[in-house]
């Protein structure tokens, strides 16, 4: 065990009013200014704590939102600059500025949590693996939910009448069998994700190699109907959570050089894969083709050509897609003031609802084939909040994901960890499609995790004493 950083409760002594002043104002102005720098002073020495942490022992807490959120912001906006470039004097500048907002608002949304946790906490040691003891409770939700999801994903799957992976065209089939399958069986099919993320915590702490086969069977099961459903998205975050879950769970949350070597080569593959089912999707839908350069690789079969293609489409979304935000708000769209973050929940409604993605598509006017056009991180927040957005956003991100991720630390329970490798993972696959702008599934992942890791321990001690 070692304690925290103590920090967030020391004070400094704050200027003092001038004694026997006769300005009614003198003495007002020099403690507002002293409160100011104390917060200013905290959140520096509370960002300078979670940067200690992150590289305590010369081992890097890779999972850290000081390393993992900071480092996807900046690396897949920075990605964007290198393959789109600036879009235009206006736009280009304000998206930089806003990239430098949101890092700034991100360090300080982490400087805040950091500061303001509590001094004696004991943390758990870094590399300490998760408690062995299977939690019935726990295995039972994660069960039901994986049963219930793989159960309505195939309903969902002989309702279409095929499979949209294997339809002439993929993208356009991913969206008409949307409409054909129905809301209801679409959500419950989402229970899976979550179910899978559970069941692979609670393997791995069980250390029970027949728990982990079933468990890593459940997410392979997941990954690949999600895929048939040609739901790219949903595919890659079954694996990616289960992943990272699973490593934190184990243990493994602060890496060597060779350790560091290892995990970006999974990020490695993750990419190579994606920029292949990209390329797929290139390959199978002929709405495409009407980029040249997408053609000529169709015809004579350059599936590396078509997975570079996939890529470079990937890498330039950030950029690209809130100039694009930007172009539509307010012009085309009145600012959406918080509206987008909840828009996803009106498509479980009966009739016909859009998300922020297809509002952007239809307000430029836009034609091509499958859904809409994400906004983005950025995008999302400015379409909100304007540029204050830029700020304000991150800043409640890296707070957010800072308290997560200390909750999980101290507990050091599975569910923590499960939850915490979602909201990670989530915040980091923003930068590309925004928060929640084109599906209610982070709603609903949310919720059931934070029951998991503490709804149910209050349930279970409510079982215990009335028994």
């Amino acid at each position: 065990m070692r304690r925290s950083e103590i920090i967030g409760d020391e004070r400094e002594g704050l200027p003092r009013p001038g004694a026997g002043t006769t300005e009614p104002n003198a003495g007002d102005s020099l403690p507002k200014r002293g409160g100011l720098r104390v917060f200013a002073t905290a959140i520096t020495r509370g960002m300078a704590a979670a940067y200690r942490d992150a590289f305590a022992g010369r081992r890097l807490a890779f999972a850290s939102p000081a390393v993992a959120a900071v480092a996807g912001l900046i690396l897949f906006y920075g990605a964007g600059f290198v393959v789109y470039g600036l879009p235009g004097p206006v736009h280009g500048v304000a998206i930089l500025a806003g990239v430098v907002l949101a890092v700034l608002g991100m360090l300080a949304g982490i400087g805040i949590a950091w500061s303001r946790s509590d001094s004696a906490t004991e943390l758990q040691p870094a590399d300490a693996p998760s408690t062995r003891t299977v939690d019935r409770f726990l295995l039972t939700l994660a069960v039901a939910l994986v049963i219930v999801g793989l159960v309505a994903i195939v309903l969902y799957l002989v309702r279409i009448g095929g499979v949209p992976l294997f339809m002439s065209s993929v993208e356009q089939g991913r969206v008409e069998a949307s409409n054909r399958g129905g809301s209801a069986l679409r959500v419950l099919s989402l229970l899976a994700l979550p179910g899978t993320w559970l069941l692979i915590a609670v393997a791995v702490s069980s250390r029970s190699w027949r728990w982990l086969a079933a468990s890593g069977a459940a997410v392979l099961a997941t990954a690949c109907l999600q895929l048939a459903t040609a739901n790219r998205s949903n595919a890659f975050l079954v694996v990616e959570v289960s992943v990272l879950a699973g490593l934190l769970v184990w243990g493994i949350r602060r890496v060597t050089p060779r350790l560091l070597v290892g995990l970006a080569g999974i990020v490695a593959v993750v990419i190579v894969a994606a920029g292949l089912v990209g390329a797929y999707r290139f390959e199978h839908s002929p709405e495409t083709w009407n980029n040249p350069d997408i053609k000529r690789a169709v015809q004579v079969h350059d599936y590396v050509g078509l997975t570079e293609l996939a890529l470079r489409a990937y890498l330039i979304v950030p950029v690209q897609n809130t100039n694009l935000t930007m172009a539509a708000v307010p012009a085309h769209l009145s600012w959406r003031l918080g509206y987008t973050y909840i828009q996803p929940l009106l498509t479980t409604m009966p009739g016909h609802q859009t998300t922020f993605d297809q509002d952007i598509k239809t307000a430029l006017g836009q034609v091509y084939a499958g859904g809409g056009t994400v906004p983005s991180l950025l995008g999302e927040s400015y379409a909100n909040f304007g540029p204050p957005g830029w700020f304000f956003v991150p800043l409640i991100l890296g707070f957010v994901l800072t308290w997560l991720y200390r909750c999980a630390l101290v507990r050091n329970d599975p569910a923590w960890w499960a939850l915490y490798a979602y909201a990670i993972i989530a915040v980091v696959n923003a930068n590309l499609g925004g928060l929640s702008v084109a599906s209610v599934f982070p709603m609903i992942g949310a919720a059931i995790l934070v029951f998991a890791a503490a709804g149910l321990p209050l349930l279970r001690t409510a079982t215990q004493r009335l028994r």
